[in-house]
C-alpha cells in the first residue's frame, strides 16, 4: 500500500487481515478510503458496502449501497446487493421498486429472480414465488440461495419431496449452508427418518448453534426416542 498509494488488491487484503484479526476498525476504514482510491472501480468502490453485509451491520450496509446507487446508477449489482440486504432486514416494502427497477432493465436477472422471489414468499403467493424461483434456478444453476428459496417455496405449497431436493442441491452447492442443511432437518425428522434428521441438524448447527430449524429437528427426534 505505501509503494501505491491508489493500489486496490493490497488494500482489500490487507482489510481482510485486519478483520481477521479482531481489528474492524481498521478494516472498516481500509475498505472505506477504496471509494475515493479508485471511484470507478466496482470491486473498490463496492468493497465497503459488502463488509457492512458480511459483518452483520445490514442497516449500514444499506445506507452505503444507497449512496452508490446515486452515483453508480447504472450498475446492477449495487441495486441487487441493496434490493438482498433490505429483503434480509425484511424491509420488504422498500425492495419492491429496486426489485421492479432490476428486472425492468433485465428480466432474467438471475438476482433480480431471486429477490423477486422472496419478496413472493414474504407475500405468501407460494405459487408464484415457485415460478419465479424456477426461473432464477434456470437462470442460475449454481445458486445455493435460490436452490434454497425454491425448497422454502415448495415447503410452503405442501410439496415435501420437491423441497427436499432443493435443499439437498443447495447443500451440494454449499455443503455449510445452515438454513438448507436444518429445513433437510425438519423435513427429515417430520417424515420419521430420524437418523437422516439428526446428521442434517448436526451438520446445521455446527455452522450456526442458534438455527432454530434444526434445534427443533433435534427436539423432534428426541420426543420421538422417548
Amino acid at each position: 500500500c505505501a509503494l501505491d498509494s491508489r493500489a486496490v488488491s493490497p488494500r482489500i487484503f490487507l482489510a481482510r487481515i485486519y478483520l481477521a484479526l479482531g481489528k474492524a476498525v481498521d478494516a472498516e476504514n481500509t475498505y472505506s478510503t477504496l471509494r475515493t482510491i479508485a471511484p470507478d472501480n466496482p470491486e473498490a468502490y463496492q468493497a465497503l458496502g459488502a463488509f457492512y453485509v458480511s459483518t452483520g451491520q445490514k442497516e449500514k450496509a444499506v445506507a452505503e449501497f444507497q449512496t452508490l446507487r446515486k452515483a453508480h446508477p447504472k450498475d446492477a449489482s449495487i441495486k441487487n446487493s441493496l434490493a438482498e440486504t433490505l429483503l434480509d432486514l425484511n424491509r420488504i416494502a422498500d425492495a419492491v421498486p429496486t426489485v421492479q427497477e432490476i428486472l425492468r432493465a433485465n428480466s432474467m436477472d438471475p438476482r433480480g429472480l431471486l429477490a423477486q422471489g422472496r419478496i413472493l414468499l414474504a407475500q405468501r403467493t407460494y405459487d408464484k414465488a415457485i415460478g419465479t424461483l424456477q426461473q432464477a434456478v434456470k437462470v442460475a444453476p449454481n445458486s445455493a440461495n435460490a436452490y434454497y428459496f425454491l425448497g422454502v417455496a415448495q415447503q410452503s405449497s405442501h410439496f415435501p419431496d420437491l423441497a427436499k431436493a432443493s435443499f439437498s442441491r443447495a447443500l451440494e452447492l454449499r455443503p455449510q449452508m445452515a438454513p438448507a442443511a436444518g429445513a433437510l432437518a425438519s423435513l427429515d425428522a417430520m417424515t420419521g427418518d430420524y437418523a437422516e434428521a439428526s446428521r442434517q441438524a448436526e451438520n446445521a448447527k455446527r455452522t450456526n448453534p442458534n438455527m432454530l430449524s434444526a434445534n427443533l429437528a433435534s427436539a423432534q427426534i428426541g420426543r420421538a426416542h422417548v
